[in-house]
């Protein structure tokens, strides 16, 4: 009898399509992102181009060229067209 061990993917997320693609993140602080989605990790970390922060405590949005999103932070990612 021999038993075969396979050794466990971790759960990468599913990601690859919407790299250079605009999107839209919504975080747990009520926070919205959209902007250029460049890369991620498999913690789902973000990092985001030419992105746009709106916040519930800001009347204006924010605008920065580049910026990372941490992965316990992220609700939901979606594509804009």
């Amino acid at each position: 009898m021999s038993v075969q061990m396979t050794q466990a993917q971790p759960p990468y997320p599913e990601l690859k399509g919407h790299l250079q693609k605009k999107v839209k993140i919504m975080s747990n602080k009520d926070r919205e992102v959209s902007g250029i989605l460049t890369g991620f990790d498999h913690f789902m970390n973000l990092t985001i181009r030419d992105a746009q922060i709106k916040t519930p405590y800001d009347k204006a949005p924010v605008f920065c060229n580049s910026c990372v999103i941490r992965g316990t932070m992220i609700l939901s990612v979606e594509t804009l067209n």
